[in-house]
């Protein structure tokens, strides 16, 4: 995979997640936002071959922690690496183990390979948090507890996730002709996968 091209849309989704997130959210607090960086994940990991596409999810997961920020039950935000590194990975492992079952090039299969690889990225985050709010409530670990309501957010991460699936069409019709680019598969690759 040319990763200079990869890091340009990662950071151009990224972009896209922080700057449109509150205009396209839905609902009260913001809580339905679409993820124009799981959308690409999704992408990433139906076409690149395997360990290339965790090592990328691993990379945006990260990306998106250190760009999110988390109530606390005090006051103010506070930031927490590894939840989505965790979850956006479970989510491509997830892509990775379907992707044979689709058609890449059609945008409904990226429609449907990104509502569930954001429903399993979401299931992840939500029990790491929720793990670590337990342990650090009971246990005293952690510091400041979060403003946390397990079932608010299971709500709002699960229709964030189907928004997630639609927003993926537009990101289908941009990315899909230019899958060349991102050079996913080398012609060394290629001349070993092809059948005699």
């Amino acid at each position: 995979m040319n990763w200079a091209i990869f890091a340009i849309a990662a950071w151009l989704a990224l972009g896209i997640d922080l700057g449109l997130g509150p205009t396209l959210a839905l609902g009260g607090r913001g809580g339905v936002v679409p993820s124009v960086a799981i959308a690409f994940t999704a992408y990433v990991a139906m076409w690149a071959p395997p360990r290339t596409a965790l090592w990328a999810a691993l990379l945006i997961g990260a990306a998106i922690d250190l760009t999110s920020e988390l109530a606390l039950a005090g006051r103010g935000t506070g930031v927490l690496l590894g939840p989505n590194a965790l979850g956006v990975l479970f989510g491509t492992q997830f892509v990775l183990a379907a992707r044979s079952l689709v058609v890449r090039k059609n945008p409904l299969s990226l429609m449907v390979m990104t509502t569930a690889a954001s429903l399993s990225a979401q299931i992840v985050v939500l029990a790491v948090i929720s793990a670590r709010e337990l342990i650090g409530n009971r246990l005293g670990f952690f510091g400041t507890p979060l403003a946390w309501d397990t079932r608010l957010e299971l709500e709002e991460r699960a229709l964030s996730s189907l928004y997630s699936g639609l927003v993926s069409l537009v990101v289908a019709v941009v990315l899909i002709p230019l899958t060349p680019l991102f050079s996913f598969v080398t012609p060394t690759q290629a001349r070993w996968t092809r059948r005699s």
